[in-house]
């Protein structure tokens, strides 16, 4: 299989959506507790939301870009 730009581009909006989706608590039987208490229980899975964006920055994923580069200032973002 040849790896062309629009390749790239559809690999970078898949793994941008897996991080919204992660984001949003769709897959809660991954995320990991910290302790036995409830409140110590993330809301969702903080380092598969961070991998997709990473993987999806590095095809030149526009949206991915710009959550991270939000998050990393301090920003509100989407995902």
């Amino acid at each position: 299989m040849k790896i062309t730009e629009e390749t790239k581009s559809n690999l970078g909006r898949v793994h941008f959506h897996l991080a919204c989706l992660h984001g949003a608590d769709r897959f809660p039987e991954i995320v990991q507790s910290h302790g036995d208490r409830v409140e110590e229980k993330p809301s969702h899975d903080v380092f598969s939301v961070i991998f997709h964006l990473c993987h999806a920055a590095s095809l030149k994923n526009v949206p991915a870009c710009l959550a991270l580069a939000r998050a990393r200032v301090g920003l509100d973002t989407f995902v």
